[in-house]
Protein backbone atom coordinates (compact mmCIF):
# COMPACT_ATOMS: atom_id res chain seq x y z
CA UNK A 1 0.00 0.00 0.00
CA UNK A 2 1.31 3.41 -0.99
CA UNK A 3 -0.96 6.34 -0.35
CA UNK A 4 -0.86 10.04 0.37
CA UNK A 5 -3.10 11.62 3.00
CA UNK A 6 -3.76 15.31 3.59
CA UNK A 7 -5.91 17.06 6.21
CA UNK A 8 -8.43 14.69 7.82
CA UNK A 9 -11.80 15.80 9.18
CA UNK A 10 -14.31 14.24 11.53
CA UNK A 11 -14.90 13.88 15.26
CA UNK A 12 -11.74 13.85 17.36
CA UNK A 13 -11.02 11.03 19.79
CA UNK A 14 -10.09 11.67 23.44
CA UNK A 15 -6.44 10.98 22.61
CA UNK A 16 -6.50 13.52 19.76
CA UNK A 17 -8.00 16.13 22.12
CA UNK A 18 -5.27 15.30 24.65
CA UNK A 19 -2.58 15.79 22.00
CA UNK A 20 -4.06 19.17 21.10
CA UNK A 21 -4.01 20.09 24.80
CA UNK A 22 -0.29 19.20 24.98
CA UNK A 23 0.39 21.45 21.96
CA UNK A 24 -1.80 24.30 23.22
CA UNK A 25 0.82 26.19 25.30
CA UNK A 26 3.70 25.41 22.93
CA UNK A 27 5.83 22.31 22.40
CA UNK A 28 9.56 22.08 21.65
CA UNK A 29 10.49 18.58 22.90
CA UNK A 30 8.68 15.42 23.93
CA UNK A 31 9.87 12.22 25.67
CA UNK A 32 7.97 9.02 26.46
CA UNK A 33 9.15 7.63 29.79
CA UNK A 34 9.54 3.94 30.64
CA UNK A 35 6.21 4.10 32.51
CA UNK A 36 4.62 5.49 29.27
CA UNK A 37 3.94 8.94 30.73
CA UNK A 38 5.19 11.93 28.73
CA UNK A 39 7.58 14.75 29.56
CA UNK A 40 7.32 17.83 27.35
CA UNK A 41 9.28 21.05 27.18
CA UNK A 42 8.57 24.38 25.55
CA UNK A 43 11.31 27.01 25.12
CA UNK A 44 10.88 30.19 23.08
CA UNK A 45 13.73 32.28 24.49
CA UNK A 46 17.13 31.64 26.17
CA UNK A 47 15.84 32.18 29.73
CA UNK A 48 12.60 30.18 29.63
CA UNK A 49 11.42 26.56 29.56
CA UNK A 50 8.07 25.12 30.60
CA UNK A 51 8.66 21.49 31.64
CA UNK A 52 5.50 19.37 32.00
CA UNK A 53 4.71 15.79 33.04
CA UNK A 54 1.60 14.17 31.51
CA UNK A 55 -0.38 11.07 32.54
CA UNK A 56 -1.19 8.96 29.48
CA UNK A 57 -3.64 6.71 31.35
CA UNK A 58 -6.22 9.35 32.32
CA UNK A 59 -4.96 11.84 29.69
CA UNK A 60 -4.19 14.66 32.12
CA UNK A 61 -1.44 17.03 33.23
CA UNK A 62 0.41 15.86 36.36
CA UNK A 63 2.53 18.96 36.95
CA UNK A 64 4.37 21.80 35.21
CA UNK A 65 7.30 23.96 36.24
CA UNK A 66 9.01 26.95 34.61
CA UNK A 67 12.83 27.09 34.49
CA UNK A 68 15.06 30.06 33.68
CA UNK A 69 16.99 28.33 30.89
CA UNK A 70 16.21 26.90 27.45
CA UNK A 71 16.11 23.09 27.21
CA UNK A 72 17.41 21.47 24.01
CA UNK A 73 17.24 17.74 24.88
CA UNK A 74 15.51 15.32 27.25
CA UNK A 75 16.65 11.87 28.38
CA UNK A 76 15.38 9.46 31.04
CA UNK A 77 18.46 8.65 33.13
CA UNK A 78 16.67 6.37 35.60
CA UNK A 79 13.19 5.90 37.07
CA UNK A 80 13.96 8.88 39.31
CA UNK A 81 16.06 11.31 37.26
CA UNK A 82 15.63 13.19 34.01
CA UNK A 83 18.59 14.69 32.14
CA UNK A 84 18.01 18.00 30.36
CA UNK A 85 20.53 19.37 27.89
CA UNK A 86 20.57 23.16 27.59
CA UNK A 87 21.17 25.35 24.56
CA UNK A 88 24.14 27.02 26.29
CA UNK A 89 25.95 23.66 26.59
CA UNK A 90 25.15 22.93 30.24
CA UNK A 91 23.47 19.73 31.43
CA UNK A 92 21.07 19.48 34.36
CA UNK A 93 19.62 16.44 36.14
CA UNK A 94 16.08 16.81 37.44
CA UNK A 95 14.21 14.59 39.90
CA UNK A 96 10.83 13.50 38.50
CA UNK A 97 9.03 14.05 41.78
CA UNK A 98 10.31 17.66 41.90
CA UNK A 99 9.39 18.44 39.05
CA UNK A 100 22.30 21.12 20.34
CA UNK A 101 22.99 18.50 23.07
CA UNK A 102 22.12 14.90 22.16
CA UNK A 103 22.57 12.29 24.87
CA UNK A 104 23.20 8.56 25.00
CA UNK A 105 23.70 6.30 28.04
CA UNK A 106 26.44 3.65 28.12
CA UNK A 107 28.19 1.84 31.00
CA UNK A 108 26.67 4.01 33.70
CA UNK A 109 27.96 7.14 31.97
CA UNK A 110 26.29 9.24 29.32
CA UNK A 111 27.67 10.86 26.21
CA UNK A 112 26.62 14.24 24.86
CA UNK A 113 27.38 15.61 21.42
CA UNK A 114 26.96 19.13 20.14
CA UNK A 115 27.40 21.40 17.16
CA UNK A 116 31.11 21.93 17.90
CA UNK A 117 31.82 18.34 16.72
CA UNK A 118 32.96 17.09 20.14
CA UNK A 119 31.78 14.18 22.26
CA UNK A 120 31.64 14.78 26.01
CA UNK A 121 31.56 11.96 28.55
CA UNK A 122 29.69 12.56 31.83
CA UNK A 123 28.94 10.66 34.99
CA UNK A 124 26.10 11.44 37.36
CA UNK A 125 27.80 14.52 38.82
CA UNK A 126 30.35 16.01 36.43
CA UNK A 127 32.06 16.14 33.03
CA UNK A 128 34.64 13.35 32.66
CA UNK A 129 36.21 13.57 29.20
CA UNK A 130 36.16 15.54 25.93
CA UNK A 131 36.77 13.71 22.63
CA UNK A 132 37.48 15.78 19.53
CA UNK A 133 35.48 13.37 17.45
CA UNK A 134 34.27 15.14 14.30
CA UNK A 135 35.18 18.22 12.28
CA UNK A 136 31.54 19.36 12.07
CA UNK A 137 28.26 19.11 13.95
CA UNK A 138 27.38 15.71 15.44
CA UNK A 139 23.72 14.98 14.72
CA UNK A 140 23.13 11.57 16.24
CA UNK A 141 24.46 9.00 18.72
CA UNK A 142 23.46 5.34 18.75
CA UNK A 143 24.28 2.56 21.22
CA UNK A 144 25.43 -0.65 19.48
CA UNK A 145 26.31 -4.21 20.48
CA UNK A 146 29.73 -5.34 21.83
CA UNK A 147 30.45 -2.24 23.96
CA UNK A 148 30.31 0.14 21.00
CA UNK A 149 28.40 3.26 20.04
CA UNK A 150 28.16 5.25 16.80
CA UNK A 151 28.15 8.96 16.00
CA UNK A 152 26.86 10.50 12.78
CA UNK A 153 28.01 13.95 11.66
CA UNK A 154 27.78 16.72 9.10
CA UNK A 155 31.44 15.96 8.34
CA UNK A 156 30.06 13.11 6.16
CA UNK A 157 31.18 10.25 8.42
CA UNK A 158 29.82 7.67 10.81
CA UNK A 159 32.34 6.80 13.53
CA UNK A 160 32.27 3.78 15.86
CA UNK A 161 33.59 4.20 19.42
CA UNK A 162 34.44 1.85 22.29
CA UNK A 163 32.41 2.46 25.44
CA UNK A 164 35.12 1.00 27.65
CA UNK A 165 37.84 3.56 26.91
CA UNK A 166 36.08 5.82 24.34
CA UNK A 167 38.71 5.14 21.67
CA UNK A 168 37.85 5.28 17.97
CA UNK A 169 37.22 1.81 16.52
CA UNK A 170 36.17 2.49 12.92
CA UNK A 171 35.30 5.32 10.53
CA UNK A 172 32.80 4.94 7.69
CA UNK A 173 32.83 7.77 5.09
CA UNK A 174 29.46 8.68 3.58
CA UNK A 175 28.37 10.68 0.53
CA UNK A 176 26.65 13.53 2.41
CA UNK A 177 25.83 14.77 5.91
CA UNK A 178 24.61 12.07 8.32
CA UNK A 179 21.38 13.51 9.75
CA UNK A 180 20.01 10.56 11.70
CA UNK A 181 20.96 7.06 12.82
CA UNK A 182 18.58 4.50 14.34
CA UNK A 183 18.71 0.85 15.27
CA UNK A 184 16.08 -1.50 13.87
CA UNK A 185 17.17 -4.70 15.66
CA UNK A 186 20.32 -6.51 16.83
CA UNK A 187 21.79 -6.72 13.32
CA UNK A 188 20.36 -3.83 11.29
CA UNK A 189 20.78 -0.09 11.66
CA UNK A 190 19.44 2.67 9.41
CA UNK A 191 21.08 5.97 8.61
CA UNK A 192 19.70 9.06 6.91
CA UNK A 193 21.92 11.04 4.56
CA UNK A 194 20.88 14.60 3.81
CA UNK A 195 21.35 14.08 0.08
CA UNK A 196 18.13 12.12 -0.63
CA UNK A 197 19.15 8.72 0.78
CA UNK A 198 18.25 6.32 3.58
CA UNK A 199 20.64 3.38 3.95
CA UNK A 200 19.92 0.00 5.54
CA UNK A 201 23.15 -1.18 7.20
CA UNK A 202 24.40 -4.53 8.48
CA UNK A 203 25.87 -3.50 11.85
CA UNK A 204 28.55 -6.19 12.15
CA UNK A 205 30.22 -5.18 8.90
CA UNK A 206 28.58 -1.79 8.15
CA UNK A 207 27.91 -3.02 4.63
CA UNK A 208 24.96 -1.32 2.91
CA UNK A 209 22.21 -3.87 2.35
CA UNK A 210 19.80 -1.50 0.64
CA UNK A 211 19.46 2.18 -0.28
CA UNK A 212 16.10 3.97 -0.35
CA UNK A 213 16.09 6.99 -2.65
CA UNK A 214 14.05 9.85 -1.22
CA UNK A 215 12.36 12.76 -3.03
CA UNK A 216 13.80 15.50 -0.79
CA UNK A 217 16.50 16.21 1.80
CA UNK A 218 16.27 13.74 4.68
CA UNK A 219 16.38 15.23 8.19
CA UNK A 220 15.29 12.57 10.68
CA UNK A 221 14.30 8.95 11.36
CA UNK A 222 12.34 7.13 14.04
CA UNK A 223 11.27 3.49 14.50
CA UNK A 224 7.56 2.84 15.19
CA UNK A 225 5.47 0.06 16.71
CA UNK A 226 8.09 -2.45 17.90
CA UNK A 227 10.21 -2.16 14.74
CA UNK A 228 7.33 -2.68 12.31
CA UNK A 229 7.62 0.73 10.64
CA UNK A 230 10.20 3.41 9.87
CA UNK A 231 9.22 7.08 9.74
CA UNK A 232 11.34 9.44 7.62
CA UNK A 233 11.13 13.22 8.04
CA UNK A 234 11.91 15.35 4.98
CA UNK A 235 13.00 18.98 4.75
CA UNK A 236 9.69 20.11 3.18
CA UNK A 237 7.70 18.79 6.16
CA UNK A 238 6.67 15.52 4.52
CA UNK A 239 6.57 12.44 6.75
CA UNK A 240 6.97 9.08 5.04
CA UNK A 241 6.30 5.73 6.73
CA UNK A 242 7.88 2.51 5.45
CA UNK A 243 7.22 -1.11 6.37
CA UNK A 244 10.50 -2.52 7.73
CA UNK A 245 9.77 -6.03 6.48
CA UNK A 246 10.42 -4.89 2.89
CA UNK A 247 11.08 -1.12 3.18
CA UNK A 248 8.25 -0.33 0.81
CA UNK A 249 6.61 3.08 1.23
CA UNK A 250 3.29 2.69 3.06
CA UNK A 251 2.02 6.24 3.52
CA UNK A 252 3.21 9.81 2.94
CA UNK A 253 1.66 12.98 4.39
CA UNK A 254 2.48 16.59 5.25
CA UNK A 255 2.69 17.84 8.82
CA UNK A 256 2.73 21.28 10.45
CA UNK A 257 6.48 21.24 11.18
CA UNK A 258 8.75 22.08 8.25
CA UNK A 259 12.15 20.37 8.10
CA UNK A 260 11.77 18.22 11.24
CA UNK A 261 15.25 17.78 12.75
CA UNK A 262 14.06 15.14 15.16
CA UNK A 263 11.08 12.86 15.68
CA UNK A 264 9.72 11.12 18.76
CA UNK A 265 7.16 8.32 19.03
CA UNK A 266 4.69 7.63 21.83
CA UNK A 267 3.47 4.04 21.60
CA UNK A 268 0.94 4.63 24.36
CA UNK A 269 -0.78 7.46 22.47
CA UNK A 270 -0.06 6.27 18.90
CA UNK A 271 1.44 9.70 18.35
CA UNK A 272 4.41 10.90 16.31
CA UNK A 273 6.06 14.22 17.19
CA UNK A 274 8.16 16.03 14.60
CA UNK A 275 10.33 18.86 15.90
CA UNK A 276 12.35 21.68 14.36
CA UNK A 277 15.13 23.16 16.50
CA UNK A 278 15.33 26.59 14.93
CA UNK A 279 11.78 27.69 15.71
CA UNK A 280 11.41 25.52 18.86
CA UNK A 281 8.27 23.90 17.49
CA UNK A 282 6.91 20.37 17.50
CA UNK A 283 3.71 19.10 15.94
CA UNK A 284 1.90 15.94 17.05
CA UNK A 285 0.33 13.50 14.59
CA UNK A 286 -2.21 10.85 15.64
CA UNK A 287 -0.95 7.92 13.57
CA UNK A 288 -4.16 5.89 13.64
CA UNK A 289 -5.53 8.47 11.17
CA UNK A 290 -2.90 7.32 8.66
CA UNK A 291 -2.06 3.65 9.33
Amino acid sequence: MNKTNSNLSGPRSDVEKFLLNIEKDGLSLILELSNKNLVTSFSNRPDYSLLSLWNTINLSLIRSKVYEFAISCLLEFSITYLITGLYDGRIFLKVYSFFNVFILICNGLFVSSSWDGGLRIWNFTHHVLLIESHSNRVNKLLLLEDNLFASGSDDITVKIWNTTNFSLALTFPQTSSVKSLVRLNETISILALQNYEVKIIEMKTWIVKRTINIINYVNSLVILYENMYLSVGLSDGTLQIYETSNFNLMVSFKNATKAPNNMFFSSKLNALASCYYFNNKCSLVFLLNYL
